[in-house]
């Protein structure tokens, strides 16, 4: 999602670093380095030359990776299910009270087809997937702030890897 949201409202110029040349290389040649290991990043890497194939018109291109992705859905992190998401969140964008429904709707159909977890009650139960769990981040996706504080970059870049480290601990020492 944070990748269809800057794509959305940017010209691209923070992603266009190792994509500015040749976006599909830059996938590709990421996604050969990590083969053996497949990261969220391979499935961020076709996601972003998905949406640059969407955002300036190369039909043939976008086709070619939509295969290319089909075909290699089950070495990527969250397959292809994972780009859709990515390009629905990149086409419904700009009109959040559409987005939001079309994009709810594909999280839980997407969690439902997982198994790990159960809901019992009244005699019925419901098993879903970790990806359930996804359709919390909502409404801090779909919540504009017109806000001018300013958060210094690092914040950002260690955001990710921090809540990780946190999760970890919490894992290891308080849900034990």
């Amino acid at each position: 999602p944070l990748y269809a949201v800057g794509m959305a409202h940017t010209n691209a110029a923070m992603f266009a670093v190792p994509f500015s040349e040749n976006p599909v290389k830059a996938a590709l040649v990421f996604y050969l380095e990590s083969w053996r290991t497949p990261s969220i990043l391979a499935t961020l890497a076709f996601g972003v030359a998905i949406l640059w194939a969407l955002r300036n018109r190369q039909i043939v291109l976008l086709g070619g990776l939509f295969i290319l992705t089909w075909r290699i859905q089950s070495n990527l992190d969250y397959g292809i299910r994972g780009i859709g998401l990515i390009v629905l969140f990149y086409v419904f964008i700009q009109k959040w009270w559409v987005s939001l429904p079309i994009v709810a709707a594909y999280m839980i159909w997407w969690g439902l087809r997982g198994s790990a977890y159960a809901l019992s009650g009244f005699g019925v139960t419901i098993r879903y997937g970790l990806q359930m769990f996804a359709i919390f981040a909502l409404p801090f996706i779909y919540i504009h702030m017109h806000t001018k504080v300013r958060l210094n970059k690092w914040v950002a870049y260690l955001f990710y890897p921090g809540h990780l480290v946190l999760i970890m601990l919490l894992d290891r020492f308080v849900f034990v």
